[in-house]
């Protein structure tokens, strides 16, 4: 338990290791800059507050006249405090545990959205169980889709209008606790767990190479990285000379190359959607991945632009490589995907996992009675039930891993309960193994 929780967790913090370094930058910078940031600040609010009190002197009369300030130095100068008070302000790249309200004023400041980490999304989850938390889901659910605006009306905090709204959500979870998630679920749900598109559920673990895992990563392979993902945040519909004649940002569109790879993709896509033994939590799925093919591609796209620069043929049209490298992705999430919402809502399957586990132990012994079996998962905190037990039993049997032998009950009286016997192979253990290995392959 100790290595998988060390693993997931390095996972996590390696994937939000882009937006921490961003994150720490942006609060490095505001920190070596606050001294004059908040002078600049000091000196607008008293510029505002100047002119403020001159237009009071000259409504009031009396006195000497007062020349009344125009409405172009008023609004200038509100302008120059607006501007003094948002340079105070850090531009958020990641948060951790914050609720609606908050992460509301967070996104109102950040047009570009921000992504919320968490280590462990079973917290996260169970968040929106809470009491005076319960809009929070219905909160994520607008913030998934990053394309619209949002207000929120609190008491406390008054009217928050965010222009745009987006955030996405980086984490881990253990099986066990992803099953009781999904086995909660009915059918497709409200669709908040389909928006985790970018899903990855391991299965069969190459064999352990400790000189592989202990090879450093170069310098020099490092820093260009970080050359890359820095200049991301550089890019702008402008320097990609996506605009409208008018000025205004214009979106991103395929080249011909581009589009073709789409259309060959989408045909695809419009059959595996029809497929309706695949259950309707699983096409709700893979029904959002369109918008994550188009996402996906522009991601790759951007990533060629910040590192060809002024040599990249056509930085406002994403390309045919990006769409390619999109339609691979795709199909390679589309089968964590069918992994999640197949065996993630196999309890049977994990109890069995379980029983396994008491087996390697010792706890659990060839020969020992179905009843002391129960007994002992009991005493284990195991928590299974015996309904819970027989079905985990049967999928041991299905794989081979074990089979329950039932006899007559002592003395072969008439009417007696049978005496059940768990019959464990010695191969038990590589048995479930492959078991699990033909049901991710599926």
């Amino acid at each position: 338990m100790r290595a998988a929780w060390a693993e997931k967790t390095y996972a996590v913090n390696r994937g939000a290791a882009v937006l921490t370094r961003a994150q720490k930058a942006e609060f490095d910078r505001l920190d070596a800059q606050r001294s004059e940031l908040e002078t600049a600040r000091g000196k607008a609010a008293a510029q505002l507050e100047a002119l403020e009190a001159r237009v009071k002197r000259a409504f009031k009369g009396g006195g000497k006249p007062v020349e009344m300030p125009s409405d172009d130095e008023l609004t200038e100068a509100r302008e120059a405090l607006r501007e003094a008070e948002a340079a105070l302000t850090a531009r958020w790249y990641v948060v951790n545990d914050p609720n609606a309200e908050t992460l509301g004023e967070i996104l109102r400041d950040s047009p570009q959205g921000v992504t919320v980490v968490r280590d462990e999304l079973t917290g996260w989850l169970a968040g929106f169980e809470r009491s005076g938390r319960e809009t929070e889901r219905a909160f994520y659910l607008e913030a998934a889709n990053g394309t619209e605006s949002f207000t929120l009306k609190r008491v406390s905090r008054g009217v928050v209008h965010i222009p745009l709204m987006c955030a996405g959500v980086l984490g881990g979870i253990q099986p066990g606790p992803l099953a009781d998630v999904l086995d909660a679920q009915r059918g497709a749900g409200d669709g908040l767990l389909q928006r985790f598109q970018v899903f990855i559920w391991p299965d069969i673990f190459p064999e352990f190479d400790q000189a592989a895992q202990r090879e450093p990563v170069s310098e020099a392979l490092r820093e260009a990285a970080a050359a890359v993902l820095d200049g991301l945040g550089t890019l702008t519909p402008e320097s990609l000379g996506s605009v409208y004649p008018s000025g205004g940002p214009a979106p991103l569109l395929y080249t011909p190359e581009a589009q073709a790879v789409y259309d060959a993709w989408e045909r695809q896509h419009a059959q595996a959607l029809k497929d309706l033994s695949r259950g309707e939590a699983y096409r709700a799925h893979i029904s959002k991945q369109p918008a994550t093919f188009a996402r996906l591609a522009l991601i790759f796209h951007a990533l060629d632009v910040v590192t060809l620069g002024s040599a990249h043929p056509q930085p406002a049209r994403v390309g045919a490589e990006a769409a390619a490298l999109a339609a691979v992705w795709c199909e390679y999430l589309a089968a964590h995907a069918r992994k999640l919402w197949r065996e993630g809502r196999r309890a049977d399957v994990l109890d069995a996992q379980t029983v396994l586990g008491y087996v390697e132990r010792g706890r659990v012994c060839d020969g020992h009675k179905v009843a002391d079996v129960r007994r002992v998962l009991a005493e284990g905190k195991a928590g299974m039930t015996g309904p819970r037990l027989d079905a985990a039993l049967k999928v041991l049997s299905e794989c081979g891993a074990a089979r329950v032998e039932v006899s007559t009950p002592p003395g072969g009286k008439a009417g007696g309960r049978p005496v059940k016997t768990l019959r464990v192979h010695p191969d038990a253990l590589a048995a479930l193994d492959g078991a699990e290995g033909e049901g991710v392959s599926a």
